[in-house]
């Protein structure tokens, strides 16, 4: 786990390489993903936390199991 401090006026994304492959990433934001697919999703959002889940294999082009669980990333506030 690593600690990381954020300026909240700013935006943010995840950008995951598929089995370290620097040719296939895949963006937190949609617009930014092949046909605009979602490659992550919101799994649990509460006052303090957000659970973000990514899927591992491209949407657009599947096959995609679309479980969105083959990366989880926890974003918490810290005081």
């Amino acid at each position: 786990m690593r600690d990381s401090t954020l300026d909240t006026c700013e935006r943010y994304g995840l950008l995951p390489l598929q089995n370290g492959d620097r040719s296939v990433i895949f963006s937190s934001f949609t617009a930014a993903n092949e046909s605009g697919a979602t490659q992550m999703v919101s799994l649990s959002n509460s006052s303090n936390s957000l659970v973000l889940g990514f899927e591992d294999r491209s949407v657009a082009k599947g096959p995609s199991d679309n479980d969105f669980n083959d990366i989880i990333v926890k974003v918490r506030e810290s005081h």
